[in-house]
């Protein structure tokens, strides 16, 4: 059965949804049927909740013409087991990949500018490297990534928020480069792991000891 609509998207018997509009929206109905996902090429955002709660997507292909992945546009897809956000994409919102509990791997091009609130929270990932386009690390945008051991923040990131990595009890190697200049008291709660990498002198190494973090140059 193929399920063709006027609100932006097709749905095939295969369970592949191919969206063909910005401004696509998916019944809740034909949700549980998705189990990969495609894009047109005039379609430049992901539309804000469109696949929140497909609960058995499997694979997004996300095309180079895609600027941006709109609040909870993949909130609670817990199938989902990687995502590689191409050089084209400038901003991911709001709990876009929330609660993606099997999300283990996610490669961010180099143009995000920023990791909003609860961006990837409660998803499955070991390791991230936060490019160094991205000048912020927002509100809870990796609390409770339990799996998570490693952080590479390269040269450009300058502030961390408060509880970005809360309750990441596994976490244990965090590099973080001299451009970041605002690192908030309770960014890294209960990670009791942690080791900092960071330069002598540098403001992190000062925050590393007024928050009896251990650091290493």
């Amino acid at each position: 059965m193929m399920y063709y609509k006027d609100n932006g998207y097709i749905l095939n018997k295969d369970g592949v949804c191919t969206v063909t509009k910005n401004d696509a929206v998916i019944p809740i109905e034909h949700k549980n049927s998705i189990i990969s996902v495609r894009f047109n090429e005039n379609v430049t955002e992901v539309n804000k909740e469109l696949f929140s709660c497909c609960e058995n997507l499997l694979s997004v292909e996300l095309t180079d013409n895609i600027t941006s992945i709109n609040d909870k546009a993949f909130l609670c897809c817990i199938r989902l087991q990687s995502i590689i956000i191409p050089n084209s994409v400038i901003s991911i919102g709001d709990e876009a990949f929330r609660l993606c509990l099997s999300l283990k791997s996610i490669i961010i091009g180099n143009s995000v500018n920023r990791i909003n609130y609860s961006t990837f929270e409660n998803t499955a990932i070991k390791s991230i490297t936060i490019p160094n386009n991205i000048v912020s690390i927002k509100y809870n945008a990796f609390k409770n990534c339990y799996n998570l051991t490693e952080v590479n923040i390269l040269d450009g990131v300058k502030e961390i928020l408060p509880n970005a990595f809360k309750n990441c009890y596994n976490l244990r190697d965090v590099y973080i480069p001299n451009s970041v200049t605002s690192i908030c008291e309770e960014a890294f709660l209960s990670c009791d792991k942690i080791i900092i990498h960071c330069d002598k002198d540098s403001y992190t190494e000062q925050y590393c000891i007024n928050n009896n973090f251990v650091s290493f140059e």
